[in-house]
């Protein structure tokens, strides 16, 4: 069994915010997979669906947390089914220092500055591979646009605008591959 946690916060007001990318990509993959619905599990604080991508056993998870809390879900989910391993954990969320559209695998690597991560980190004392999407916009003339330091917190809580709103499927599915 593969489990994939998709980061992101969990009240409305957030889906398809840049923050949320990982999460939204986690419901994209159970609707476009036909995965069971999403039920609360109130040991991992989290919303589960499972299903099959190619004959292999998926569980998907959202974490029911803020972002800054998600390293309790993923400790969880070692405490819960002690048959799993490191190796069969993904995590996918966004990353700000990404540009939009791009995907990168990373394991065993820092957190970068996401808090999410950094959560996970500390929680866990372990490091997981992880997919991140990148969040951030190209400039007119395709240079890389990253909000100042003292900016990044009120960017990825902002929706994608119109014209990347048209690219996410086409990232998400980018995602699935990977996965």
């Amino acid at each position: 069994m593969k489990i994939l946690v998709g980061l992101g916060n969990f009240e409305d007001a957030y889906v398809g915010t840049r923050h949320n990318v990982g999460r939204d990509f986690c419901i994209w993959l159970m609707q476009k997979n036909k995965f069971s619905d999403f039920k609360k599990d109130s040991f991992l604080k989290a919303l589960v669906s499972t299903g099959e991508i190619n004959g292999e056993m998926y569980t998907l998870i959202l974490p029911e947390t803020y972002m800054n809390l998600s390293g309790v879900t993923v400790k969880n989910i070692f405490q819960k089914w002690s048959d799993v391993q490191k190796e069969d954990v993904i995590i996918i969320h966004d990353d700000v220092d990404i540009n939009f559209g791009e995907l990168k695998v990373s394991r065993d690597s820092g957190h970068g500055g996401h808090n999410g991560i950094r959560s996970i980190q500390q929680e866990t004392k372990d490091n997981f591979t992880r997919i991140r999407i990148g969040i951030c916009p190209k400039t007119f003339l395709g240079s890389f646009k990253k909000p100042h330091k003292e900016q990044v917190a009120d960017f990825v809580l902002k929706k994608f605008g119109m014209f990347e709103r048209n690219e996410v499927e086409s990232i998400f599915n980018k995602a699935a591959l990977l996965v």
